[in-house]
């Protein structure tokens, strides 16, 4: 940027020096302070876009290995980039646990859930993990100890009548506090965490694979621009990507070891797909961007 800034301001007194442009010394200085402020504006909102290549074949990065007992399914994966930590909920029972594991993913913490979990995710507005539960329990926010790990108490936030399956795993987008259900037909609604429901729906265009293989319980939310949503096939081991308008952008195939299930146990956190070993209870997570 410097380098563009230096040019700017020979190029502006060259021209001068010629006669092309007879800016005065101030001038000239608000001129190059009006392009520095562009390059840094211009800057800034490409970082606040996440941006997105898609790798062809996902790349094994971390595994999350649960040393706490109860439950089968998982239900998700999330991450505080505030303190380098990654929360796992298991699916089933309020007693069911969640596990704290640090950034190199060894457990750290583990404690009763307070919930019973599916969706789940980080919401750095409430400096909280929070989640939809089963049926009509609604929207949960966990409170958190000094440590930032969930206390196993927390309060209902908001009551859901309408998810569209008992077990549906909502995601969450925190840029806008929205919460995304994936319904038959593969279409997406949202809701705020005040309540308020979405006008109209996100269908799914050009999906690759038929409804059937698709994991019918879980979307994920990835803040990638063009390609927001994920949904998995669990049959082809494969991941379909959507931007928000519902447009096909694009695929990510799974290792052949990989464990994909037809119901829970897919999430999204720290720039990785995760998918859920329910035989050996281990998150293994893949990279699914160059």
């Amino acid at each position: 940027m410097a380098k563009k800034i230096t040019a700017l301001f020979f190029f502006s007194l060259d021209c001068s020096n010629f006669g092309v442009n007879k800016l005065s010394s101030m001038k000239v200085f608000n001129f190059i302070r009006f392009i520095f402020c562009c390059l840094l504006l211009g800057g800034f909102f490409q970082v606040g876009v996440a941006q997105c290549d898609l790798r062809t074949n996902g790349k094994e990065t971390l595994r999350l290995e649960m040393l706490s007992e109860g439950g089968t399914n998982g239900a998700g994966i999330t991450w505080n980039p505030e303190r380098k930590i990654y929360y796992c909920a298991m699916a089933g029972n309020m007693s069911y646990p969640i596990e704290v594991f640090n950034s190199q993913g060894s457990s750290i913490y583990n404690d009763a859930a307070g919930f019973d979990f599916r969706g789940f995710w980080y919401n750095p507005k409430t400096k909280s993990v929070e989640g939809n539960g089963y049926k009509n329990f609604g929207i949960w926010q966990s409170n958190m100890n000094s440590k930032g790990f969930p206390a196993g108490e927390g309060i209902t936030i908001l009551e859901i009548t309408n998810q569209p399956d008992d077990n549906s795993c909502g995601a969450f987008e925190p840029k806008k506090q929205l919460v995304y259900f994936l319904e038959p037909g593969l279409s997406i609604f949202s809701i705020t965490r005040s309540g308020k429901m979405s006008k109209k729906k996100i269908q799914l265009k050009d999906c690759p694979a038929d409804e059937g293989s698709i994991n019918y319980t879980t979307l994920i939310y990835t803040a990638c621009k063009g390609k927001e949503f994920g949904i998995l096939d669990y049959e082809e081991f494969k991941i379909y990507f959507f931007s928000k308008k519902g447009k096909f952008a694009g695929e990510v195939s799974l290792p052949d070891n990989a464990t994909p299930e037809s119901a829970f146990g897919f999430s999204y956190a720290n720039e990785m797909v995760f998918i859920f070993d329910k035989e050996n209870r281990v998150w293994t997570g893949y990279k699914i961007c160059q």
